[in-house]
């Protein structure tokens, strides 16, 4: 069979960077790396991912940082969500080098192996573009640590240039350092050897990329086991393997930039909605019609006329996302897509969450929320009983009153940014 277009292009790029100089390296660089302030340089790399979460999670450290006077790189999958970084004059931003679209073979996803074989790592030739592209990045930038969102590329070639590397996300993008990786959640017994197989293969890949830029070869559990640190954003409930043993966990916690908003007083119940604009979701907005509850809704992606029709007295859409915080003290329930950020941080200030996930990070975060009894998942055959649903965890206060207990042990988490941050400085 001849070969692709997009394994032909990445052959391209391939061969273009590993022989030209990188499009930033021009005069203006010279003036750039004479500035004292690149001693101190942290570089952000996010490569998989979609929305908000990832750079929300860590623009507050950023922010804790900049007292250490430490400036920053950032390499986002999505430059859309750069707004949302407090940047300085000397910061530099740039597009990811990511996989586009799913290459070679898709797997089900039920296994970090299999995440990233879904994003390029079954792929030599684009895996070694990438490789290159990121090895450009920081000798461009010289940074002193690398803090790796989802990054596994970035990852690798940072520790085999010799540069310290720090994990930050949830469960689902930092697993344990075992070899086999174990799935996301159990499954059947006769998939295990498919999924053991798939980290071998990426183990594989990702070898035999290194060698062909010339970096030191690694594997997916020495990547892991090298990180100077690993930072689990999450709680030992939510995360997709259950409690590690010997890690530490740093909760969630509220970014102050939503919208103020507030309920009306014509019912006692208080809903908060979170979601993503999907088919079927008309029917949610309009079961909500029926309850004796005031609800609040933010749905990404609705049109104003799809607003204008469903909205009512007791049923009032927002059109950006709320300060969840300034909500919570009132709400009874939240109904999410099973988003870790949002809906860790609901249960976190004590409110039970009904979850309708939309892909497998929602849907593993959302089984391990309701496996520890802090909510409920429904997926698209039973929208049709969504109105049941939120009925039935109105009126159970038992589930009310475990998001309580839980929220009143995720108070200890409540300093974790400034512990990263102070963690980070010592990688300088």
């Amino acid at each position: 069979m001849g070969q692709t277009n997009s394994s032909i292009a990445c052959k391209f790029l391939f061969h273009f960077l590993e022989k030209a100089p990188f499009f930033l390296c021009n005069k203006n660089r010279t003036a750039r790396e004479s500035k004292p302030t690149l001693s101190d340089r942290i570089f952000y790399a996010w490569e998989i991912g979609q929305d908000l979460g990832h750079v929300a999670r860590f623009a507050p450290i950023v922010w804790e940082l900049r007292k250490h006077h430490v400036h920053f790189s950032y390499a986002l999958t999505d430059l859309s969500r750069c707004y949302f970084l407090q940047r300085s004059v000397n910061d530099c931003i740039y597009q990811a080098p990511c996989c586009t679209a799913l290459r070679g073979q898709v797997r089900e996803n039920l296994s970090y192996p299999q995440t990233l074989i879904n994003h390029g790592f079954l792929e030599t030739d684009v895996l070694a573009s990438r490789m290159v592209a990121w090895m450009r990045l920081f000798a461009i930038e010289h940074p002193k640590v690398v803090i790796c969102d989802f990054a596994p590329v970035a990852q690798i070639v940072a520790q085999s240039m010799g540069i310290p590397t720090v994990m930050l996300g949830t469960s689902f993008e930092c697993p344990p350092a075992e070899s086999p990786m174990p799935p996301f959640t159990s499954v059947e017994r006769h998939l295990q050897p498919a999924i053991f197989e798939d980290q071998i293969l990426v183990d594989h890949c990702m070898a035999e990329s290194s060698r062909r830029v010339g970096l030191t070869p690694t594997t997916l559990a020495k990547m892991i086991k090298d990180s100077k640190k690993v930072f689990l954003c999450t709680y030992p409930e939510l995360g997709c393997y259950g409690p590690h043993r010997n890690v530490s966990y740093y909760g969630t916690w509220n970014i102050s930039s939503g919208k103020q908003a507030s309920f009306t007083s014509l019912h006692d119940d208080k809903i908060f909605c979170y979601l993503k604009f999907r088919p079927g979701v008309e029917y949610l907005v309009g079961s909500l019609h029926g309850l004796d509850a005031d609800t609040l809704i933010f749905i990404d992606g609705a049109s104003k006329e799809f607003i204008d029709w469903f909205s009512s007295p007791n049923v009032r859409f927002l059109d950006s996302p709320a300060d969840i915080a300034t909500l919570a003290s009132d709400l009874s329930l939240a109904v999410t897509n099973g988003n870790h950020g949002t809906t860790s941080l609901l249960l976190s200030l004590g409110t039970p969450v009904l979850m309708m996930p939309l892909h497998i990070e929602q849907t593993v975060h959302a089984k391990r929320a309701e496996m520890s009894g802090l909510g409920v998942t429904i997926d698209q055959s039973r929208i049709c009983d969504f109105a049941k649903v939120v009925k039935g965890m109105l009126a159970d206060s038992s589930l009310k009153q475990r998001t309580m207990d839980f929220s009143s042990k995720s108070e200890k988490y409540r300093d974790s940014v400034s512990k990263i941050a102070n963690e980070i400085l010592t990688c300088l």
